[in-house]
């Protein structure tokens, strides 16, 4: 029996649908788990390596021991509740129960943090139930989505939500940090996170403290990372693809140069054109006409 379908048995989840994640990360999964059951309690959970971090789709109202101890308990519409399996969890559910469960091996974000030189305790902090976290919350919709629609781009999208929700349930619930070596390495999951950031916000100003937090970065660890991995600072490499979406853009005779200005980025036909002449040498009107568009 795999650890998806304990999980859920022990939950005596009367509907349980599973979402395998295959993200550069293997062998995590989303499960959807729900029960209209009243006045029963869970079966203790076996004793393993795994985090689960729970999203409450409806209020239920329940007791819960920790390793046969009685803890405060919330499980309120749209919180979140962190689980340490390595702990022995039993809940009496007073109510039925309908939840989001993301299921997160120790391992995964061992070998993130070992990875990116990060500071990881191995821990989570406390036993938290009713926490309200927008950004995950923003997260498991997406990928949820994605899983729901399969395809090669919703892969890609679901691997660099997996990264993003590993590295905030880390730094949030696990305090994990960026350490002495992490400002000169990142892996290739974050760079790819990276750059799809910054080639979909050309119209749209994004910073790089935001990038940074997204990747599990600080934006020092972001600024050098991406320097030593693609040659370019951040700001450089989407400088670089507004030129290269510019040309692309400029090929097409039924957009105005004014068209390609705004939807690389630009603020003004006028800035387009200063822009573009620095970096090539000539006009946008002079590239166009001689490449033939």
């Amino acid at each position: 029996m795999d650890d998806v379908t304990r999980h859920a048995r022990q939950m005596r989840s009367q509907r349980a649908e599973a979402f395998a994640v295959r993200a550069a990360q293997k062998n995590i999964s989303l499960l959807h788990i729900a029960s209209d059951e009243q006045g029963h309690e869970t079966d203790p959970n076996d004793l393993e390596e795994t985090f689960v971090l729970g999203y409450q789709r409806r209020t239920s109202i329940s007791d819960l021991w920790i390793d046969g101890r009685q803890i405060p308990a919330s499980f309120k519409q749209g919180t979140f509740a962190t689980i340490d399996l390595r702990e022995t969890a039993v809940a009496r559910m007073h109510t039925g129960f309908d939840a989001l469960h993301f299921v997160i091996p120790k391992r995964v974000i061992d070998g993130i943090a070992a990875r990116s030189g990060a500071i990881w305790t191995g821990k989570i902090s406390g036993r938290e139930t009713g926490v309200v976290d927008p950004v995950a919350e923003n997260i498991l919709t997406c990928l949820f989505e994605t899983l729901d629609s399969p395809g090669p781009a919703n892969q890609l999208l679901g691997d660099h939500l997996t990264l993003a929700l590993h590295v905030h349930f880390a730094k949030t619930y696990g305090g994990m940090s960026p350490g002495l070596t992490g400002a000169s390495t990142m892996e290739a999951t974050q760079v790819r996170l990276v750059k799809d950031m910054l080639a979909s916000r050309l119209d749209d100003e994004v910073t790089l403290v935001s990038i940074a937090s997204q990747a599990g970065l600080c934006r020092r660890a972001l600024i050098e990372g991406f320097r030593n991995a693609t040659g370019y600072t951040p700001q450089a490499w989407q400088a670089e693809y507004r030129i290269l979406t510019a040309k692309s853009l400029l090929r097409d005779r039924s957009l105005s140069l004014a068209d390609v200005a705004i939807r690389c980025g630009f603020a003004d036909q006028s800035h387009f054109t200063r822009t573009f002449g620095r970096a090539t040498g000539t006009s946008p009107g002079a590239w166009r006409k001689d490449a033939g568009a």
